[in-house]
């Protein structure tokens, strides 16, 4: 089911979240990470953060505090928070 790759095509936001997702499932269950979690089309070009925060004091918690949640690779996906 997380091997892969969405058939239906989501805007960009959507397809990252959902390939943090699946990257945080195989993690927590211990099993391979797809691949196509990696690709271009699923990270994001600028950080999102939680609650589509603009305060940039919160936004420096969250990265700080950002691997409690997931992995720092995961939900981050190079630049995504």
């Amino acid at each position: 089911m997380l091997k892969n790759e969405p058939t239906e095509k989501a805007d960009k936001e959507k397809s990252c979240i959902l390939a943090a997702v699946a990257h945080k499932l195989s993690n927590e269950n211990n099993l391979k990470t797809p691949e196509w979690t990696m690709k271009k089309d699923y990270v994001m070009d600028e950080p999102l953060y939680s609650n589509y925060t603009t305060d940039e004091e919160y936004q420096a918690y969250l990265k700080s505090v950002g691997h409690m949640n997931f992995p720092v690779e995961t939900f981050s996906l190079k630049k995504t928070l």
